[in-house]
């Protein structure tokens, strides 16, 4: 991509066909121009880095929540979790140790291996009822 001023206050931005028609979509599909668009996506580039967040680890970040959902999994307080954690422990240790080391073993798979996702999300399902 290459900028160049032209009567100092337009720029062009070159691009490839295909992002631009992708672009062009999206900004058709939210009732925005593309140059309405593009400014938009330049200032949420432009605060992101400010506040020094990297676009792609947020995105990566976003798609993990997103599969935390799918899966029902939940995010919980730190503190919340070690008492209630610590309680269950204290009640039945052998129980709590297994219920652990189980559920450990499972997302270690899960979330390793990334094939037959359907399926292992049906596992998880299963597993969370029973």
């Amino acid at each position: 991509m290459s900028l160049s001023s032209y009567q100092g206050r337009r720029r062009t931005v070159n691009m490839t066909d295909g992002v631009v028609e992708e672009l062009n979509r999206m900004a058709n599909t939210q009732g925005k121009t593309l140059y309405g668009l593009m400014n938009e996506l330049g200032t949420i580039a432009i605060e992101a880095n400010s506040n020094g967040i990297d676009l792609r680890d947020a995105l990566k970040a976003k798609k993990l929540l997103d599969r935390a959902k799918r899966t029902r999994l939940v995010l919980v307080n730190q503190d919340s979790w070690y008492l209630a954690s610590s309680k269950a422990l204290k009640s039945s240790r052998s129980e709590w140790l297994e219920h652990v080391y189980k559920t450990a073993a499972w997302y270690a798979e899960f979330f390793i291996d990334q094939s037959q996702t359907e399926s292992k999300l049906r596992s998880l399902r299963e597993f969370i009822i029973d």
